[in-house]
């Protein structure tokens, strides 16, 4: 699934210009670092962000601030930065982000 050197990426060679025309995307975005008294509001939103929306847009529309790393998910999972275009990760304008806890302070 990619080249050494090559991140390994979810989609296939000619899938990527597909999901580039997406006008927009809907993006499940869970919080993993939610405690576990939290509401399925807390943990969860179902998002639809533009055609050239990208993850860390996807962390500041949940409502509720998502400090740890972003994960996408799907085919092959993985840590991505938040300047990543939403097409970069998607399967037919659909994609899942997973944001882990934030990282402990001390």
């Amino acid at each position: 699934d990619g080249t050494a050197g090559e991140a390994p990426r979810t989609l296939s060679a000619a899938e990527p210009e597909k999901e580039k025309a997406c006008r927009s995307f809907f993006v499940e975005v869970i919080h993993e670092g939610a405690g576990p008294l939290a509401g399925e509001w807390d943990r969860k939103r179902n998002l639809e962000l533009p055609g050239d929306g990208t993850v860390g847009q996807a962390r500041r529309t949940f409502g509720r601030p998502l400090r740890g790393r972003a994960r996408a998910v799907g085919g092959i999972e993985q840590e991505v930065p938040d300047e990543t275009p939403l097409w970069e990760l998607s399967r037919q304008c659909r994609l899942e982000l997973r944001f882990s806890a934030a990282p402990s302070q001390g």
